[in-house]
């Protein structure tokens, strides 16, 4: 999850210091995610990374005051998530459509929202994949995200949000929440 860092960090700061701020950043996206209970996971780490601290040591918080480097690279590597678990979720829908005897690529035009509005073809796991896929990119925040943006309340990192966090990290920070669901 990209956070904001609710509190300004001081140079130099202190061991003890850094993790009263990662644990107050913690907090403020476990309670961004709250309104996901449910939804996107019924079950979440709370104060570490779970089955990444390995990776995401501590409190699971990668402060970008303390490593903006390492930041800015998680943050360019976790923030397209959705975009690549919509994009494996339709060559799921591929084959499955293909079975159907339908045109691929899928053109999303009247002619196939009258097929789909008349049959029964994305019943199933089909339409699963594709209302999966649209919900992924179009922000909603579900289980197979893997990433949420607690600025933008999205899965989507909007663009004045990215240009902010790569150029000032220092006031951002990226958590980690293992999920369950």
């Amino acid at each position: 999850m990209l956070v904001e860092v609710p509190v300004k960090i001081s140079p130099g700061a202190s061991a003890g210091e850094l993790d009263r701020v990662k644990k107050e950043t913690r907090a403020v996206a476990l309670n961004a995610m709250n309104r996901y209970r449910g939804i996107a996971f019924d079950w979440c780490s709370r104060d570490d990374a779970g089955r990444w601290k390995d990776d995401f040591p501590g409190r699971g918080v990668v402060l970008g005051a303390e490593e903006p480097e390492r930041f800015r690279e998680l943050l360019n590597e976790y923030k397209d998530a959705p975009l690549r678990a919509a994009e494996a979720l339709l060559w799921d829908l591929k084959i499955e459509v293909w079975a159907e005897d339908w045109k691929w690529p899928l053109v999303m035009d009247a002619v196939t929202l009258e097929r789909i509005w008349k049959t029964d073809v994305l019943d199933g796991y089909a339409g699963w994949c594709l209302k999966t896929a649209l919900k992924l990119v179009t922000g909603d925040y579900i289980f197979d995200a893997r990433f949420f943006s607690v600025p933008d309340d999205s899965t989507k990192v909007g663009r004045e949000t990215l240009e902010k966090a790569l150029a000032n990290p220092e006031r951002y920070a990226l958590v980690f929440v293992d999920c369950h669901f």
